[in-house]
């Protein structure tokens, strides 16, 4: 008997050291990831937030660390440099980017409708793109998104950019700069517009606007890139990411209240403006294809206009293929019930 319970505690033992043993590579499992934003950790993310702490990367496999950034032309030479495993991009600095070598592409449109939006005051004289010309403009930094993207803009409406006094500044000197009247206008996205609806304020001022895609230029805002190498040889891991991702924006679509009070946890700030900010980017991650396409699809003909003007905006020659700028593979097999989430 004293043997069978010797064999029995010896078979206990085991047990309990395999299934330690099993444990160990499943914790070492979860892939550290360095997620880069395409600038600071705000309310215009908070949907990424809400996938990191509802656990929806640790669902794929991965420990995402998610990184503040600074502009989208930083955040993809570093994806493309691999100091980033997968990044939030502008599309056009995504086109920019590639168009200099550098070996990334969209995997995956967030922002679909074109963000980009110039702000002024009334009252400034600015009543149509024509009258920016004698102004100063600022886009901040001169590797911004907001700041590559203003020629497009100016080119689609005749302006003589020669005409225009542009000003490069960090982006949060931007606000205060107009407030103050050191520029005249900025470029920025429009989820900008409750921040800059308080600067207004602070000087008794109207903030007018001109939306870039209601003055010809609807092309692709933003997405998320990842580098050629990873493309190549981590698809799983680019599936996995984009699973949680779209995971977490369809669920701040069904509840935005929810997914800032999750942010503000970590992070703080106004509850009602950090909603406001997040209503404001959903607004624009539908397009005219999303009904047949759903979230993260790139439409071929979409990128191929934005590529074309990007590209002539800027005075770069040569030309770029939809196919060198994007892959919807990954995209593509991603649950419909998270692609789909707005009837």
């Amino acid at each position: 008997m004293r043997n069978v319970r010797r064999t029995a505690h010896m078979l206990i033992l085991i047990l309990i050291l395999a299934a330690m043993v099993w444990a160990v590579p499943r914790a070492l499992a979860q892939k550290q990831t360095t997620f880069c934003a395409s600038w600071v950790i705000n309310a215009e993310r908070a949907m990424h937030i809400l996938s990191v702490k509802k656990g929806y990367f640790k669902a794929e496999g991965l420990e995402v660390k998610y990184v503040r950034g600074y502009g989208s032309g930083d955040a993809f030479k570093r994806v493309g440099a691999g100091s980033c495993d997968i990044a939030e991009t502008a599309g056009g600095a995504v086109v920019l980017g590639r168009a200099k070598g550098i070996p990334a592409k969209l995997v995956a449109m967030q922002s679909h409708k074109f963000e980009e939006t110039l702000f002024f005051f009334a009252g400034s004289g600015i009543n149509s793109p024509k009258d920016l010309e004698g102004k100063r403009v600022t886009g901040g930094p001169k590797a911004a998104s907001n700041t590559l993207m203003f020629p497009l803009f100016a080119k689609a409406n005749n302006i003589d950019l020669s005409k225009v006094g542009i000003i490069y500044m960090s982006p949060g000197a931007k606000a205060a700069s107009l407030a103050a009247g050191k520029v005249d206008a900025l470029a920025s996205y429009h989820r900008s517009r409750p921040r800059l609806d308080k600067a207004s304020k602070q000087v008794g001022k109207d903030i007018k606007m001109m939306v870039y895609a209601d003055y010809g230029v609807d092309l692709y805002s933003g997405g998320i890139t990842a580098s050629d190498a990873t493309i190549a040889n981590k698809g799983e891991f680019v599936i996995g990411f984009l699973r949680g991702l779209f995971r977490g924006m369809a669920e701040s679509l069904k509840d935005p209240e929810g997914t800032i009070d999750l942010f503000m946890n970590e992070h703080g700030g106004s509850r009602a403006f950090s909603i406001r900010t997040l209503k404001l980017v959903q607004d624009f991650w539908f397009d005219r294809y999303y009904k047949k396409e759903g979230l993260g699809h790139v439409n071929e003909k979409k990128m191929a206009d934005t590529i074309r003007l990007t590209l002539g905006a800027r005075g770069v020659k040569g030309s770029l293929s939809p196919g060198d700028v994007m892959d919807n593979r990954f995209i593509d097999q991603v649950p419909r019930k998270w692609r789909f989430p707005k009837s």
